[in-house]
């Protein structure tokens, strides 16, 4: 008679003491005696045996993908995936592994990421290609359903999350033009107001000396007027042949205060152009101030809103 032999490892079966089970060997895997009796059978002919036949750590692909199932049906999907992926690895021929993992598989995800010219998934090729008849046309009976139902809204999705970003980008970047523009206003109307005021303290503004000289020079000048005004008139009239030069007497003095305050006028008037040019530009610069202040407060709100960030 031949001996018995493992069925995992081909080594030969030794029978334990108890006479309830056998051992292989070399791998150390136990069978119970009803699997013993199944391989004496199979040996020598038929053998009667009583109640199921069981193998001490082999699970079966109909057992492992029965489990995978229960898990699938009480939505344990991490358990499913995982004994699925089992059934994959232990039994890669059999369907039923590869049609769980494309059950389980993220379909939104995968259309979400879908590029022009991918093929299906692995996972569905490979059910697919192992499954027969009503197995396979209810794979692609479920493959369709994901193509009409998911795939749509994936693709709005996408097409959605591409318009923001592209929105986005075209606020940022008209964002920052007016960040580098309202910052080289900022900085003219501050050089601006840097000479004005530069000019106002190296300068020293005339323009209180100015107004008191004009002040000045038109109570005196009209006051020396009259002055000789009346010793002109006086003289004209005692001595008429030295008309000419009392007149004279008259009209230099008057011609020489006139002049004066005429200069006097043209500094006060010149001063007070530099002081609206200063106050000017301090206008222009708090409001540049203020413009560039806002663009950036509006860059830091676009940013703060960026698709995708909380």
């Amino acid at each position: 008679m031949q001996k018995l032999q493992c069925e995992i490892c081909g080594g030969s079966l030794i029978m334990a003491e108890d006479g309830e089970s056998a051992v292989c060997e070399n791998c150390g895997m136990r069978f119970k005696k009803e699997a013993v009796k199944k391989m004496v059978m199979e040996l020598s002919g038929p053998i009667k045996i009583d109640g199921p036949v069981q193998v001490e750590g082999i699970q079966g692909a109909s057992a492992l993908a029965e489990r995978a199932e229960i898990f699938l049906h009480l939505g344990e999907s991490g358990k499913a995936s995982a004994a699925f992926q089992q059934l994959t690895n232990d039994y890669p021929a059999n369907y039923r592994g590869w049609w769980g993992l494309t059950r389980l598989l993220d379909w939104k995800g995968y259309f979400y990421n879908l590029r022009t010219g991918e093929t299906p998934p692995l996972v569905y090729q490979r059910a697919l290609e192992f499954s027969e008849g009503d197995q396979k046309a209810e794979i692609l009976r479920f493959y369709e359903q994901k193509l009409q139902s998911v795939k749509p809204e994936a693709d709005a999705e996408r097409t959605a999350k591409e318009t923001a970003e592209t929105e986005y980008r075209q606020r940022l970047g008209q964002c920052q033009n007016n960040l580098i523009e309202t910052a080289r206003l900022l900085k003219q109307a501050q050089d601006t107001l840097a000479k004005f005021e530069l000019a106002q303290s190296t300068e020293n503004f005339r323009g209180p000396r100015a107004e008191n000289a004009r002040k000045r020079f038109t109570s005196g000048g009209i006051i020396a007027f009259l002055i000789c005004l009346a010793l002109g008139i006086a003289g004209i009239v005692s001595t008429p042949p030295a008309a000419p030069a009392f007149l004279l007497l008259i009209a230099v003095p008057f011609a020489a205060c006139l002049t004066r305050y005429r200069k006097a006028s043209r500094l006060l008037e010149k001063d007070r152009a530099r002081e609206q040019s200063l106050a000017d530009a301090k206008v222009a610069f708090h409001k540049a101030a203020e413009i560039h202040a806002q663009a950036m407060a509006e860059r830091d709100r676009v940013q703060n809103a960026a698709p995708g960030k909380s």
